[in-house]
C-alpha cells in the first residue's frame, strides 16, 4: 500500500498492491488521471497567487473537499486534500501543514482516532488541528480535547465564520485582509 497525489487535481490516496515505477495502470479515483507510481508524490502549488498559509482536508466526502478546496483557493490558502487517514497522515508528515482540518465521522478511521495519531507525531504535535463534525454529541468536544485538537466545531454553512476560525487558529502570522 502506497499513497499518492494526482498531479491534476491534487487529492492524496491510498493505493493497494504494488504500483510500478511509471504507475501505468494506475489512475485517480476522483478525476481518473494517471497517478505516478513509487513513492508519495507532492502536488504542484497553484500557478496563482502566494499561498497565505497550507491547510490539510482529511474527510471521506469527496463533495465536502471538493468545497474545501475552493474555499481556501478562494481566500489565498495553499490546499492540500487527503481521502483517508493513511493519505492525510501520510502527507502531514511530508508537508506539514500550517493547519489540519479533519472530518470527525469517517469510515474506518474516525478523525479523533487520526488526531491522536497525528499527535503522536513529534514533528506534527505543535500543529494546530481543527476537527469538524456533524454529530450533535454534546461531549464530541471534549473528546476532541481528549485526542489533542485545538478545536472541535460544528460543521459550518457560514464562510465568513469558517475563514474566521481559520485565521484565529492560524494566529497573526498569516492574517492579511480577506473577503467572502
Amino acid at each position: 500500500m502506497t499513497t499518492a497525489v494526482c498531479p491534476k487535481c491534487q487529492w492524496a490516496q491510498t493505493i493497494q498492491g504494488n504500483p510500478n515505477a511509471t504507475g501505468e495502470g494506475m489512475s485517480c479515483l476522483v478525476c481518473g488521471s494517471p497517478l505516478p507510481g513509487g513513492a508519495l508524490v507532492a502536488p504542484a502549488m497553484p500557478p496563482a497567487r502566494a499561498p497565505q498559509a497550507k491547510l490539510l482536508f482529511i474527510d471521506d466526502d469527496k463533495l465536502v473537499l471538493g468545497l474545501f478546496r475552493d474555499f481556501a483557493l478562494t481566500h489565498g490558502f495553499l490546499p492540500r486534500i487527503a481521502t483517508d487517514a493513511p493519505s492525510g497522515i501520510a502527507l502531514a508528515k511530508l508537508e506539514r501543514p500550517d493547519l489540519i482540518i479533519l472530518d470527525v465521522t469517517s469510515p474506518r478511521v474516525d478523525g479523533l482516532e487520526v488526531c491522536r495519531r497525528l499527535r503522536a507525531e513529534p514533528d506534527l504535535q505543535d500543529l494546530p488541528i481543527l476537527l469538524i463534525t456533524a454529530l450533535e454529541d454534546p461531549t464530541i468536544f471534549a473528546k476532541g480535547v481528549q485526542a489533542g485538537a485545538t478545536l472541535t466545531i460544528t460543521k459550518i454553512l457560514d464562510p465568513h465564520r469558517f475563514l474566521l476560525t481559520i485565521k484565529t487558529l492560524l494566529g497573526p502570522t498569516f492574517h492579511r485582509p480577506s473577503t467572502c
